[in-house]
């Protein structure tokens, strides 16, 4: 975490942006300069992908498409059973990373949908959060407050 300090002070970009974007040059995608965007860039995509689907390490990821068929939106062990898939994939994947809080609710105008809300921190990082919805129906759509994801069947 040393080279944190070294590549902030010197300009050296810790990764892409996403959405992929071209760069400035064009000729380049956009580039993350903040160590923390980074972070919550990867613990976003840790947490949005399904287990089984990357290829060579079938355990990265979480089960949330999933837990939302097996339990029902006010279940007592829905929000038990995303906490765990959620600190289970952060403790293996994202070790440096700690999940001060996490919190489940029904969204109110998705049946069967859940907004997660985590807040975390990581070395070299102040304190951030990551809010997403998880819905049981398929579809994806983007707002400007979080991005709302969708699993299960179409």
């Amino acid at each position: 975490m040393a080279n944190v300090v070294k590549y902030s002070a010197l300009g050296i970009p810790f990764g892409m942006s996403y959405p992929l974007t071209f760069g400035t040059d064009t000729k380049t995608f956009g580039q993350i300069m903040e160590y923390g965007t980074t972070v919550k860039n990867n613990l976003r995509n840790l947490l949005l992908t399904q287990k089984g689907e990357k290829d060579m390490d079938q355990d990265f990821g979480t089960n949330l498409h999933g837990i939302l068929f097996e339990y029902q939106v006010g279940d007592s062990e829905l929000e038990a059973a995303i906490n765990d898939t959620i600190n289970q994939a952060v403790e293996k994947y994202m070790p440096g990373v700690i999940v001060n809080s996490l919190v489940v609710e029904p969204k109110d105008n998705h049946d069967g949908a859940v907004v997660v809300k985590i807040d975390f921190q990581a070395d070299f990082s102040d304190p951030a959060n990551l809010e997403f919805t998880v819905t049981p129906d398929g579809g994806v759509e983007d707002t400007a407050q979080a991005p709302v994801i969708s699993g299960g069947k179409e």
